[in-house]
């Protein structure tokens, strides 16, 4: 998955929670700015996202008959050579129906 962590938006009610600080040089003073994802680092943003990719694999796996597997914001699938391209639609569609952003990086070897 693309930036993983900011995929996950905070609730609404929990807003002013997500707060980093900055300093800021020009006006010599710290600056709060409010997040509208999940801050990296934080607990409750790994478990929340580990929630999600078990999710996901959960819906891949049971639904859609992929064999698929996940560490984090990775995600490996295993298939026939025959299969690869209807797969690959079918994950890429899988993200795409949850809102989820694939990385646009280079594939990974087959």
């Amino acid at each position: 998955m693309e930036a993983a962590r900011r995929q996950l938006p905070i609730d609404p009610d929990d807003k002013g929670k997500g707060v980093i600080c900055i300093y800021d040089p020009i006006q010599k003073r710290v600056r709060g700015s409010e997040m509208a994802t999940m801050l990296f680092g934080a607990i409750a943003s790994v478990h929340a996202f580990l929630r999600t990719a078990a999710a996901v694999n959960n819906v891949g796996c049971s639904l859609l008959g992929i064999r698929m597997t996940s560490y984090f914001d990775d995600f490996t699938v295993v298939t026939k050579l025959g299969l690869a391209k209807g797969t690959e639609l079918a994950v890429r569609t899988l993200f795409e129906v949850l809102g989820l952003n694939l990385s646009a990086s280079d594939k990974k070897e087959r």
